[in-house]
């Protein structure tokens, strides 16, 4: 028997449970699926895992078939964009181009290591810890915030506009060894998927065959084989530290891989729906802004939806709620927010948008450099859409805000030296 939120199953009902609908899902977004390191596979795994909740625990009928129609949209909407396919048309990236871009992933490097360096001085690393997992959440306190902030926004970007300056730059070696320091800061962050986007990275851009030779194709894949070993490793330094044994973290790692679609046993309760029912479209909007205009100081900052949830169902223990609070996904939110009918509506626009996004990075040329990165960011960050929506704006405004404005200044500043340039000429 194995216990799940309460409720003791069949250890053979488990496993034929996540047999068969491991098989389902694959069989249904083969297509799509680039390589062993697409973020689509792990927002498959995740689906799996919320299927698997849904069936143990979900009680309602009702509810259980809101779930279900869910899971159908989100697929339909997915499926309106066609499978990706490999490109072969070089990108021609002018001298200038690149110029910009190396400045500009040069500049945000720098600021992303003395963010890291001031949050190791004022609060120490969450990594180095005794407990990461919730050193993460209490660390940026006192005004750290903005530290965080860069870390999920910035911290995306630079490894992204690394990797490609390495595999198109002019100073390949350089960009190699700060896609490498990337790592090293994302690591201290105490996430226990932080290496995850740097493997998303790698897997994007072997899938552009315009952009990566078969000698460095090699080179890269084995470089994602050893990233994908720090990646678990990582994931099982950070669960021994708060369960004490690495015995225990590998049990609580495999439990959290089950626990992917944890938002079912906070949510589907009937005194927890009662508690959201009076939220509506408007609700969402604000939800979604929320994040945003709480970074101006114009609103104040909501709970998230799941630390809400979590406080319902652990009694009001607020420490614990903030380490335990799943995330919003998707089919949870559409429930919330836009109720039976509309809900699927929503999911299915949720669905369109994550595909769109994937296939705008494979289509992709005729665009700068620093555009072509900006659009593998897009088409990582995506993924944080049917998760949890807030953080999708969240992220994109943290990510794009410092970069479009580091970009404008370094424009303005080459287009300055080159004035300089053509007086001293004449």
């Amino acid at each position: 028997m194995v216990d799940i939120g309460g409720f003791s199953v069949q250890v053979w009902q488990l496993l034929l449970a996540c047999g068969s609908f491991t098989a389902l899902y694959f069989f249904s977004y083969r297509k799509h699926i680039i390589s062993l390191f697409d973020p689509l596979n792990i927002f498959i795994i995740s689906q799996i895992a919320s299927c698997i909740l849904a069936i143990v625990l979900i009680e309602q009928p009702l509810m259980l078939m809101q779930f279900f129609i869910a899971q159908v949209a989100f697929y339909i909407g997915f499926q309106l964009n066609s499978p990706p396919r490999p490109r072969i048309c070089p990108s021609v990236w002018t001298g200038r181009m690149v110029q910009t871009a190396e400045l500009v992933v040069g500049i945000l490097l720098v600021i992303l290591i003395a963010a890291t360096i001031y949050m190791g001085v004022v609060a120490g690393f969450p990594l180095l810890s005794d407990n990461p997992t919730l050193a993460k959440t209490e660390a940026y306190t006192g005004g750290l915030g903005i530290i965080k902030r860069l870390n999920e926004g910035i911290g995306i970007f630079v490894p992204a506009g690394c990797m490609t300056l390495a595999l198109k730059g002019t100073h390949k070696r350089l960009f190699m060894a700060a896609f490498a320091a990337s790592m090293v800061m994302a690591s201290l962050g105490g996430g226990k998927g932080a290496l995850l986007s740097f493997l998303y990275i790698i897997a994007y851009l072997l899938y552009r065959l315009d952009l990566v030779s078969s000698t460095s194709a090699k080179r890269i894949r084995r470089l994602s084989k050893w990233i994908a070993i720090g990646a678990v490793v990582l994931s099982l330094f950070v669960l021994s530290q708060g369960a004490g044994s690495l015995s225990t973290a590998i049990g609580l790692l495999a439990q959290r891989i089950l626990f992917y679609g944890d938002v079912i046993i906070y949510y589907y309760h009937p005194e927890v729906i009662r508690h959201f029912s009076n939220l509506g479209p408007l609700d969402f909007v604000f939800s979604i802004t929320n994040p945003i205009l709480g970074a101006f100081r114009l609103v104040d900052y909501q709970k998230p939806l799941g630390y809400l949830m979590a406080l319902q169902t652990l009694g009001n223990n607020q420490t614990l709620a903030s380490i335990m609070g799943p995330n919003d996904q998707y089919y949870v939110m559409s429930n919330i927010y836009f109720g039976s009918i509309f809900g699927p509506i929503y999911c299915g626009i949720v669905g369109f948008c994550v595909s769109r996004a994937r296939q705008w990075f494979f289509d992709a040329e005729r665009v700068s450099i620093l555009q072509f990165i900006s659009i593998l960011v897009f088409a990582i960050v995506i993924f944080s859409l049917p998760v949890e929506a807030p953080l999708f704006a969240s992220t994109l405004f943290d990510t794009f805000v410092p970069v479009g404005i580091v970009t404008v200044l370094v424009c303005i500043a080459l287009s300055a030296a080159e004035y300089r340039g053509r007086m001293i000429d004449k």
